[in-house]
């Protein structure tokens, strides 16, 4: 017969916070905890979750950098800055070098500028440069000009062969201008060069010039020198041709420069062609009265004006002078007339000029 006391509940208290339970109470009332053992064995959980974690981590890296690999690959390459990149196994070749066309020859575009280094951007295997890019063109040196027809060059390329267009320079032939001096000719150039210079003319006061008439002659018989010296071919001083002497005269056009200069020739417009005459020179602050007089020196010999203008080299040896004259020694036959019409001489136009240097 068993005792009361086999029979009694037996009594255990929560292990965590000491409130007593009856048998077989495995959850305390008042702090809710279990009763150890109760729930059984439970397996331990950590490391398989450690693992998902893990590889949920790198899963979600392994996206990112596929995303970043297709948009990366999608841009659009700069134009003109990309090339195609050979693969690994095809050994790398050199373009040719370009070839500059020679002077006197503008290339057709055949020229080629050689492989530029490219790097290719990152994630992409092979990249095309776009279809608009072209080839940079090479400019042919300014060709020389030639007095000959200019030859045609010929220029390589690494697309092919082209050839260089065909330069041809004419240059207009000199033309020869031929100018009487006097009893001398001589000859200038024009064309490529332009006109030989020639020192200018000295400049003169408006009323310079003046009528030389040693012997008295009546002032009708001249014209206004001023004319002689006013730049106007169309104007001209005259001279009377005396009757008694013809053809000789003794009158001529007197220019007064107010200082002294050294000349080195003078130049002559007459539309009396056969004039002759001869160039002196003086100093002083008047000229002599007559043509005899020791202060005259002669600068030329005499000359006959066979053109229209004629350039008189004068031989002054250095010497300045302030006094220049153009003097009359004969007239033409032309220039004769008749007692009822006498006959004239002219000088259009006189101009002085320094020694050439």
């Amino acid at each position: 017969m068993s005792t009361p006391q086999e029979h009694a509940p037996q009594e255990h208290e929560c292990p965590h916070c000491g409130t007593p339970l009856q048998e077989g109470q495995q959850w305390c009332l008042s702090c809710g905890a279990c009763e150890p053992g109760s729930l059984g064995d439970r397996p331990n959980w950590r490391p398989l979750t450690v693992l998902a974690l893990t590889a949920a981590i790198l899963a979600a890296g392994a996206a990112v950098a596929v995303a970043a690999a297709i948009k990366e690959r999608n841009a659009s390459p700069a134009a003109g800055n990309t090339l195609a990149l050979a693969p690994a196994t095809t050994p790398a070749t050199t373009a040719p070098p370009a070839t500059v066309p020679p002077a006197g020859t503008t290339g057709t575009g055949g020229a080629s500028s050689g492989t530029p280094s490219t790097t290719a951007k990152k994630g992409s295997n092979l990249l095309f440069p776009p279809s608009s890019t072209k080839p940079p063109k090479v400019t042919a040196p300014t060709p020389t000009p030639k007095t000959s027809t200019g030859s045609s060059g010929e220029s390589n390329g690494s697309a092919g062969e082209s050839n260089g267009a065909e330069n041809a320079t004419k240059t207009t032939p000199a033309k020869s201008k031929t100018t009487e001096t006097g009893s001398s000719t001589t000859t200038g150039s024009e064309g490529a060069s332009g006109k030989s210079e020639q020192p200018s003319p000295i400049l003169l006061d408006t009323n310079a010039a003046s009528t030389y008439n040693p012997y008295n002659y009546p002032a009708s018989s001249f014209g206004d020198p001023e004319l002689a010296i006013d730049g106007e071919p169309s104007t001209e001083w005259t001279a009377q041709v005396q009757a008694h002497s013809f053809p000789n005269m003794a009158e001529g056009l007197l220019i007064d420069m107010r200082e002294a200069n050294k000349l080195g020739g003078v130049e002559l417009r007459t539309p009396t062609k056969g004039l002759v005459v001869q160039v002196y020179g003086a100093n002083g602050s008047k000229a002599p009265t007559t043509i005899t007089e020791p202060g005259w020196t002669l600068l030329s010999g005499s000359h006959t004006l066979k053109k229209t203008v004629t350039h008189v080299k004068l031989r002054t040896e250095g010497h300045a002078f302030r006094w220049l004259l153009v003097w009359l020694v004969k007239a033409p036959a032309s220039a004769q007339g008749t007692p009822t019409a006498p006959g004239r001489v002219a000088l259009a136009e006189v101009a002085l000029y320094p020694p050439s240097s």
